[in-house]
């Protein structure tokens, strides 16, 4: 079993309000990690930029026995909301991509 991180997004007073996902050509995109050294790079990067909103990131385990599974755990804990969500897995290139991107937004880019 490994345990899978889901970044969700929270309020003032780090109630979770909802998945955090970013715009993409696919949709609203979750990045589901399983790399905890891509999880702090992430989180490092998206911090202060919810920051500047009055947001906070947070997290969501799951263990599961692999990416599939987790995101089906996700799925039945809350299929309001990923319904209409794209997730992928945090060795795809948009990871890189999506850290690169927050990274330049926290420095005002």
């Amino acid at each position: 079993m490994t345990d899978y991180i889901v970044p969700v997004r929270c309020d003032a007073d780090s109630e979770p309000t909802g998945l955090f996902a970013i715009s993409s050509q696919s949709g609203e995109t979750v990045i589901i990690f399983a790399d905890t050294d891509k999880w702090d790079r992430f989180v490092h990067a998206v911090a202060p930029v919810l920051h500047g909103e009055g947001e906070y990131i947070g997290a969501i385990s799951i263990e599961a026995e692999n990416f599939e599974e987790a995101v089906e755990a996700l799925a039945d804990m809350m299929p309001d909301v990923v319904a209409d969500m794209v997730f992928v897995a945090d060795s795809a290139p948009f990871t890189e991509e999506a850290i690169a991107w927050l990274a330049g937004l926290a420095r005002g880019g």
